[in-house]
């Protein structure tokens, strides 16, 4: 109810949580190297989840599943992950949230 309160929308607690996944995975992948494979990629995609994990408090599954969003995964696999300097932020969002924005809307 609180969060209804202050956000004045629908929000619950583990659209939050989905958010801060979602950026925090999006960070971990922009400041590791480009992958040469595919297996180097998923490696470092794993590690993201794990990073993630350890921050909600929870598993690397669940964050891969629940907590981080597919695009943000598939901006990286697709070598399309842009380190937050290279973004112009929004107003009111921090540099990496605008890079996750950016990357939700197609842009």
């Amino acid at each position: 109810a609180y969060l209804h309160a202050i956000a004045d929308s629908p929000f619950t607690a583990k659209d939050y949580r989905t958010w801060c996944g979602t950026v925090l995975a999006a960070q971990f992948l922009a400041e590791c190297a480009v992958p040469k494979t595919e297996r180097e990629a998923t490696r470092m995609i794993n590690q993201a989840f794990r990073h993630v994990a350890e921050k909600l408090g929870n598993t690397a599954a669940v964050c891969r599943s629940y907590y981080v969003h597919p695009k943000v995964v598939d901006a990286f696999r697709q070598g399309n992950l842009q380190p937050a300097s290279h973004v112009r932020a929004h107003a009111g969002w921090s540099a990496w949230e605008s890079v996750v924005l950016s990357i939700l809307r197609g842009n």
